[in-house]
C-alpha cells in the first residue's frame, strides 16, 4: 500500500455525505460540538466514493458537530479505496489507537493551568474532558511513572448458552463505582 499518497482536502456537500451503518463507536456529541465551537473546523473527515456520493470513514461525530454549526459543506480526504474490509479495519484503528493511549498527566496538568490563566474566559469542556480541574497543582508521578491508562476495558465474548451463568457475575459487578458494563450483542 503506496504510503506517499497525495492527501487533498476537497469540500462535500454534506447531503452527498452517508454515515457508515455498522459504526461502532460511541461519541460525546457534546464535546465534539463544543470542540467545533471553540477552535472551528480544524480537521476533515475521511470519506470514500459509495454509489452516487460518499461514506463516511473517520469523522462521525465531526460531520454531526459541523451540521450543528449550519456548515452545508464540509472538508473532507476522498480515499479513492474499494476493499471494504481495509476500509472498516482503517475506520476502527482510527477510534481505537487514540483510546489506548494515555496522558503524562503531570506534563497535561501543566498545559491545563497555563490554558486556564492564559485564555481565562475559554470553555474547558471543549477539550472534551469530563471533570478537569486545571487550577490544581500538578503533582509529580510517583517514582517517576507515568500513568498511562485511566480505565481498562475488557471485552468478553462467550457463546449465547452461557448467558444465564455470565448474567449473575456481571450483576454483581455493577454497584462497584469503578467498574462500568456495557452490554451488547451480534
Amino acid at each position: 500500500m503506496p504510503m506517499t499518497d497525495k492527501l487533498e482536502i476537497v469540500q462535500i456537500p454534506t447531503g452527498q455525505i452517508k454515515e457508515w451503518p455498522r459504526n461502532p463507536k460511541k461519541h460525546n456529541q457534546a464535546a465534539i460540538n463544543a470542540s467545533v465551537e471553540a477552535f472551528g473546523v480544524r480537521q476533515p473527515i475521511i470519506v470514500v466514493p459509495d454509489g452516487d456520493g460518499y461514506r463516511i470513514v473517520a469523522g462521525h461525530g465531526r460531520i454531526k458537530a459541523f451540521a450543528a454549526a449550519g456548515l452545508s459543506d464540509v472538508p473532507c480526504i476522498v480515499w479513492d479505496e474499494t476493499n471494504r474490509e481495509l476500509i472498516d479495519a482503517y475506520a476502527i484503528a482510527d477510534n481505537q489507537l487514540t483510546m489506548a493511549a494515555g496522558w503524562d498527566e503531570p506534563m497535561l496538568g501543566d498545559i491545563l493551568k497555563d490554558i486556564e490563566i492564559g485564555l481565562p474566559d475559554f470553555d474547558m469542556s471543549a477539550l472534551g474532558f469530563g471533570d478537569i480541574e486545571p487550577h490544581q497543582e500538578p503533582r509529580e508521578p510517583e517514582d517517576k511513572e507515568i500513568k498511562y491508562f485511566e480505565r481498562t476495558h475488557i471485552l468478553l465474548s462467550f457463546p449465547p448458552d452461557m448467558l444465564p451463568e455470565i448474567i449473575p457475575l456481571l450483576e454483581s459487578l455493577k454497584d462497584v463505582p469503578e467498574i462500568e458494563i456495557e452490554q451488547s450483542s451480534n
